[in-house]
């Protein structure tokens, strides 16, 4: 979202909109396609985030699909570092429940933040737009047509969000199209943003499955 420490700086940070670069693509004998992509920092971006850094991304399609992450800190001093996977589902949202939620406590972004806590499951009748910090571990969603679970390792950032009949109907590209999907993504964010020491990695790994 917002950045908050400087909120006139790009929404949800410089990488989204960024150029990536196809390093490798392959599929092995059982049909898994691999997708290999690298972006780094720009001298643009320099006077707003100090830090040089190289981002890699590699993507595994098969029966479930895998996401690794790695960012490197490339300069001599720390870099700040928060990250989110945008990972979007299709869903009756009127049907769509959310398991997993850790502890329950979440900030709500529809509230300027507000730490509050969530009974499980997460149902969704009107936005939902929450942060459940340190949450980790695995998620199950029903989405009303399918069961799928989401886990992952080094992102422990769950963000649930659908922008709900009000908000979607000042948004032109959504619309009566809020009824059809749902974003649950991982990630490291808030209190679980990183302090990437010189010439370290973060590695990030997230895995989208059917529901066994």
């Amino acid at each position: 979202g917002v950045n908050r420490r400087r909120p006139e700086l790009p929404k949800h940070g410089w990488l989204r909109q960024r150029d990536w670069q196809l390093q490798a693509a392959s599929c092995d004998a059982e049909g898994v396609v691999s997708l290999q992509l690298a972006t780094a920092s720009l001298p643009s971006e320099l006077p707003d985030f100090p830090w040089v850094y190289e981002v890699e991304v590699e993507y595994r399609l098969g029966r479930q699909i895998e996401l690794e992450l790695r960012v490197r800190n490339c300069s001599d001093t720390v870099m700040p570092l928060s990250f989110a996977a945008h990972s979007y589902f299709s869903a009756i949202i009127e049907q769509t429940q959310v398991f997993g939620l850790g502890s329950g406590r979440f900030l709500d972004n529809t509230d300027s933040l507000l730490a509050k806590q969530q009974v499980e499951p997460q149902t969704f009748f009107g936005e939902v737009d929450r942060v459940f910090e340190g949450a980790g571990g695995r998620q199950r969603l029903l989405t009303g047509s399918q069961t799928l679970d989401v886990s992952g390792e080094g992102c422990d950032t769950l963000v649930i969000w659908n922008p709900g009949e009000r908000l979607a109907a000042d948004m032109k590209d959504v619309g009566g199209g809020y009824r059809d999907y749902v974003c649950v993504e991982r990630g490291m964010a808030f209190a679980d943003e990183l302090a990437l020491a010189p010439g370290d990695d973060c590695v990030a790994r997230m895995v989208i499955s059917t529901a066994t």
